[in-house]
Parts: C-alpha cells; sequence; structure tokens
C-alpha cells in the first residue's frame, strides 16, 4: 500500500519544532562568563568584599556600584550568565519555522487545505466530534485517501459507517461530501448489500402535502414532492439512482378510503422538485368537520435500468384537512380591469403548436405539443386549455371546432413553463387561437389555489406545424 507523504511531512515538522524548543531554554540560561558572587541587581563582582555579617545586628555590606544592601544570599548571583542570542534565534527558528512553512505551503496549495496536511486519525476525529455540515474539506480528502489506497480498511470501515449514521438522521443538515464518500466506497465495490440498502432507503426527501380545504363529495388532491436527496454529488457509480412511490391508502381514523390505482412516479432523486399530484373522488361523504388525514405510501429506490429495487419500503404521512358542508364554494373570482393588463402581458405566447400522430396511429386522432410561459403573474390563475379554430371571414356566422388539451395552473409570481401533450381529433388547419378559459375545477385540482383570475385569455394566431407527409408546415 503507497504510503502517504503529508503525516510524514507533519511528523518530520514536530520533530524538528520539538528540538528547537528543547533549545530555548539553554538560551535563555546563557553561558557562564564569570564565577563567584555577583550583585543582583547590577551584576557587580562582589568578589573581595567582606559579605558576612558576625552577628544579625551588624550592619549589612553594601554593593559598592549600585549602593544596594547585600542582606543575604537572596541578593547575591553565584556566578555570571549571558544569554546567547544565536541560539536563541535558532531555537525560534526551529520551533516555529516548519509549522509557518507548512502553513504557507497549505496555503499555497489549493488554498490552505489543511485537511491534506493531517494524519487519518485526526481526520476521523473531527468528523465524528465536529458539526456533520462542517466537515466537507476533511471528507474530500478521506474519500481522495480511499479512492488512493491509502485509507486502512479499519478506517475506511468506520468512516462508511459515520456517513450512513448521519444520512439516516433527517433533521441533520445535510452535505453532499458524506454522499460522495458513500458512492465512492460503492465504485470500489466495498459497500455490502446492506450499507446499499440503507444508504437507498436514506436518499429520497419526500413532503406530502393535501389542498387543506374542500367540501363534502369534492376531490381531495393530495401531492408528494421530492424536495431533494441525500446523496452525493458527483456519479462515481456506473447508475444514477431513481425513486419510485404510489400511494397505498388512505385512512380517517378507523376508515379506509378507496384510492385510484395508480400514482406512480419515477424519477432521479438527484433531481429536486419532482412531484406527483394523486386526486381522490367523492372522498368524503359524511359530516364536514377538520380530520386528519393518513396516507400510507410505498417506496422504492434502486438503481436505473434495474427492476429488483435496492430498497424497499412504505411510509405514513398525515396531512389536516377541514371539510365544509356540500356546495361550499371556496374558490374567489378576481375581476380588477387593473390587473388585466398585466395578467396578459405575463403569458408568453408559444412559437407554435406542433401535431404528430397518436401513440395509437389512429388516423382519426393527432398528438398535440405546445407550451405557455408565465412570468409573475400577479394574479393565480387556473384554466382550461382550448385550441380554437380561427375565424373565417369569408364564414363569419360558422360555429368555430375546439381542441380541448387539459387543465393547468399557475401560481402568483415566480416564472413557469407548462408543456402539454395530449390527443385529440385531427387537425387540419394552419393556426389556432389558444383560449384560456378560467376553470374552478382546475383551481379545486390544485393544492392550494383560492382565488383566481376570472377572465378569457386568448392568444390568437398561433401556428400549427403539421407533420411533413400531411402538408403542413415544419417547425
Amino acid at each position: 500500500m503507497p504510503i502517504s507523504p503529508l503525516p510524514t511531512l507533519m511528523l518530520c515538522a514536530l520533530l524538528v519544532s520539538l528540538l528547537g524548543a528543547a533549545a530555548l531554554p539553554l538560551a535563555l540560561r546563557g553561558r557562564l562568563v564569570a564565577a563567584g558572587p555577583h550583585c543582583r541587581k547590577c551584576r557587580f563582582d562582589l568578589r573581595g568584599l567582606a559579605l558576612a555579617r558576625p552577628t544579625p545586628d551588624d550592619p549589612a555590606p553594601v554593593c559598592p556600584e549600585c549602593g544596594r544592601a547585600i542582606a543575604g544570599p537572596a541578593d547575591v548571583r553565584n556566578g555570571l550568565r549571558e544569554r546567547s542570542r544565536a541560539l536563541l534565534t535558532v531555537g525560534l527558528l526551529l520551533a516555529m519555522g516548519p509549522w509557518a512553512a507548512v502553513g504557507a505551503a497549505a496555503f499555497a496549495n489549493n488554498r490552505a487545505n489543511s485537511a491534506a496536511l493531517k494524519p487519518t486519525w485526526w481526520l476521523l476525529a473531527e468528523v465524528r466530534a465536529l458539526q456533520p455540515a462542517s466537515v466537507g474539506p476533511q471528507l474530500t480528502e478521506l474519500r481522495a485517501r480511499m479512492q488512493n489506497g491509502t485509507l486502512a480498511a479499519s478506517h475506511r470501515a468506520r468512516l462508511i459507517d459515520r456517513a450512513l449514521q448521519v444520512q439516516a438522521v433527517r433533521s441533520v443538515r445535510w452535505i453532499t461530501e458524506w454522499g460522495d464518500v458513500i458512492e465512492a466506497a460503492a465504485a470500489a465495490g466495498v459497500l455490502t448489500d446492506e450499507q446499499a440498502a440503507s444508504y437507498a432507503r436514506h436518499a429520497p426527501v419526500v413532503v406530502v402535502s393535501a389542498r387543506p380545504r374542500i367540501a363534502v363529495g369534492d376531490q381531495l388532491p393530495i401531492r408528494l414532492a421530492q424536495v431533494g436527496g441525500r446523496i452525493g454529488n458527483a456519479p462515481f457509480g456506473p447508475q444514477s439512482l431513481q425513486f419510485g412511490s404510489s400511494l397505498q391508502s388512505i385512512r380517517i381514523g378507523e376508515r379506509t378510503l378507496p384510492v385510484q390505482a395508480g400514482g406512480i412516479i419515477q424519477s432521479g432523486v438527484q433531481v429536486s422538485g419532482a412531484c406527483s399530484t394523486v386526486s381522490c373522488q367523492d372522498l368524503f361523504i359524511g359530516e364536514p368537520g377538520v380530520f386528519d388525514i393518513v396516507t400510507t405510501w410505498k417506496f422504492n429506490v434502486g438503481q436505473s435500468g434495474s427492476e429488483t429495487p435496492t430498497a424497499e419500503w412504505t411510509e405514513d404521512h398525515t396531512v389536516r384537512v377541514i371539510i365544509d358542508p356540500a356546495g361550499t364554494d371556496h374558490i374567489e373570482l378576481v375581476v380588477d380591469e387593473a390587473l388585466a393588463a398585466q395578467v396578459r402581458a405575463a403569458l408568453a405566447a408559444p412559437r407554435g403548436v406542433r401535431v404528430t400522430p397518436a401513440l395509437d396511429r389512429d388516423p382519426a386522432r393527432q398528438q398535440v405539443w405546445h407550451h405557455i410561459e408565465c412570468r409573475n403573474v400577479p394574479v393565480d390563475l387556473a384554466f382550461e386549455i382550448v385550441l380554437r379554430e380561427r375565424p373565417d371571414p369569408a364564414a363569419p356566422d360558422r360555429a368555430l371546432r375546439e381542441w380541448h388539451t387539459g387543465r393547468s395552473t399557475f401560481r402568483a409570481g415566480g416564472t413557469i413553463t407548462l408543456g402539454t401533450g395530449t390527443d385529440v381529433p385531427t387537425i387540419d388547419v394552419a393556426a389556432v387561437d389558444i383560449v384560456l378559459r378560467p376553470s374552478k375545477a382546475a383551481a379545486r385540482d390544485s393544492i392550494d389555489i383560492y382565488r383566481m383570475w376570472a377572465r378569457e385569455i386568448v392568444i390568437e394566431n398561433v401556428p400549427v406545424h403539421l407533420p411533413p407527409d400531411d402538408g403542413g408546415a415544419a417547425e
């Protein structure tokens, strides 16, 4: 196993500094330059002066140089020593120079990465004693040593165990360096199946929410959002983790409510903000009130492309919902002419509507694709999206055909681009108007829209890009 030069460098610096520290007392004591008694105050040579007193009542002798009374041994210095300035300078240089050189080298090398100069036992002690979110440099250095083979197996095992412990505690702020350690161990083939399952089990971070206020008989939109991942930042393994979830049951007290089939999300855990909404129709036929609703979810995490999950488990998430009497209308419609121009300006017209053959190749239907961008709208929007045939000046009274492409919502503020793809009856026109019709049903399907714009918005003359073999224009 190759040996890292950094601990050796630290050891040499320590030995040299100890040698310098040992020289400092010798330099301060100094060398003997004169023997015999000397005045402690002025260092005058007292040889030849009668220092002894026959009786205590006799007057004490006095230093001829400074006049200090020589009353006893405390006033006399036996021998005269002179400090060695050269030895003092050498001792200071030896004691402090190596550490100054190490610090300067560390600063010049990757902005003072002191972790690279510390021995492994020191780094392991820090990752256990310090706050988990503050040990990124230590973890990066330990991972590098694990990858280049200079980290002992016992130290590697302790590091992996600590990383898995930190990952499992959701209240601890996560930094990706912990995940990098685990993923590097997996890439090196030293992660056990149990450790891999633990890593996958605690990787996704999800939040479950529901529409907080509905009426008896309304749908209950329930949303599970993946808000991040307690994982690494570098793809050390050959495949990325994939996250899946499905809603299993909804309970109110002792009552279990029916759940529509499906409701499964598949998304990489490295992608923050992936979400899915499951709507349950006509669940609340009974008395109004405030209810704690328990949703049971089944989760799995595995390698992308693998049919066998690395970890699979269930979790209960509780949401509180206020249920009002049947027929209660919670949606407030906003009609404010001062906002009309801002609402229209917030919606960017798409460059076109793309039409492709239907997925089932039904000649009577087509797949329609378009997107709408919304920026800083002043009020929430909830719409039914309709593609409408353009008026024909030659036949102004003819009814215009319409193609419904679904519902959408936009929250006030922020920026979002909504892409829509759906099957519709065949479109055979060169341009359409995109009509956004206010829809309370779309608002009720959302998690939190209770106040919405009430006016229809029309985006006029949007080109339709037909398939080339249909004779349409190409994008």
